[in-house]
């Protein structure tokens, strides 16, 4: 679970809006990648956990389906991961619902962090698999 957790903050935080500068601190490591040839350490993070594969795509599916309220996402709703259970036939079991719960916590955190901008979309770097 943690080694989860690490890599998901990891990437919240690469993909939150940035309060100075506009766009994500992970376009602005890229851009000193280009300039520079060399990868910022703070791009590197932990590699998603093998494994980790129906968790992750289970997080995504959700988070592309949350709510916002005036720019800040909501939490994930027990019944978003009861239809998304239903439409996938997919059945989590009690930990992986709450790491589910854990990682869309750190999400919010890490927009809030941000300075809670839009809630990054389903098309970020860090919701490919």
């Amino acid at each position: 679970m943690e080694a989860v957790l690490s890599f998901a903050r990891h990437e919240f935080r690469l993909s939150a809006p940035r309060r100075q500068g506009g766009g994500t601190l992970r376009e602005h490591l890229r851009a000193v990648q280009r300039q520079t040839g060399k990868a910022p350490a703070g791009l590197l993070g932990p590699p998603k956990p093998p494994g980790a594969a129906l968790l992750w795509r289970a997080f995504l599916d959700l988070h592309g389906g949350r709510a916002s309220d005036m720019g800040s996402p909501q939490p994930i709703a027990w019944r978003d991961i009861a239809a998304w259970q239903d439409a996938t036939g997919e059945r989590l079991r009690r930990a992986e619902l709450d790491l589910i719960r854990a990682l869309d916590h750190e999400f919010r955190a890490a927009h809030a962090a941000a300075g809670s901008g839009p809630a990054a979309d389903a098309d970020d770097d860090w919701s490919r698999d």
